[in-house]
């Protein structure tokens, strides 16, 4: 009994179409995990900052929707597209800026306040180095395509 079920396991490994269907189903399982656990988190992280940015917005959106209404419709259209467009870099900024908190050494250790190895090496200022990057736009790139991505 024990060689009929070695003859139909080696069957079935044989058989490129069981082998290629195992391969498909464990790839699909692999994305539906990583959606599960990194995408799905990562989207609805945005899109709540989103909501946050759109529920409180900025001077300058608020005296532009404070204009909209004496607009034209055609006008209208392009007011909103301008403020969403103004509302993603917000929210680009605020995301960047949560990234730039909480920052680590190269140990992984919190950095807090001065970072002195046990050999007297001081480490670079990391907060620093982020609120710089915080300031620059050239992160924005990143996270509008991540933003993109999950819209």
């Amino acid at each position: 009994m024990s060689e009929s079920k070695f003859f139909e396991i080696t069957q079935m490994m044989a058989d490129k179409n069981n082998i290629s269907n195992d391969m498909l189903h464990a790839a699909s399982l692999v994305n539906e995990m990583f959606n599960t656990k990194y995408l799905t988190p990562l989207n609805n992280a945005i899109q709540e900052t989103l909501d946050q940015v759109a529920k409180n917005p900025s001077r300058e959106v608020r005296f532009i929707q404070s204009m909209r209404t004496f607009l034209g419709a055609q006008n209208q259209a392009q007011v909103d597209e301008a403020i969403n467009l103004m509302n993603q870099f917000e929210t680009m900024r605020r995301i960047i800026g949560q990234l730039g908190a909480g920052g680590v050494d190269v140990n992984g250790h919190p950095l807090n306040g001065t970072c002195v190895h046990n050999d007297g090496v001081y480490e670079i200022d990391e907060n620093c180095m982020r609120q710089k990057s915080c300031n620059d736009t050239s992160n924005l790139f990143m996270v509008m395509l991540m933003m993109n991505a999950f819209s």
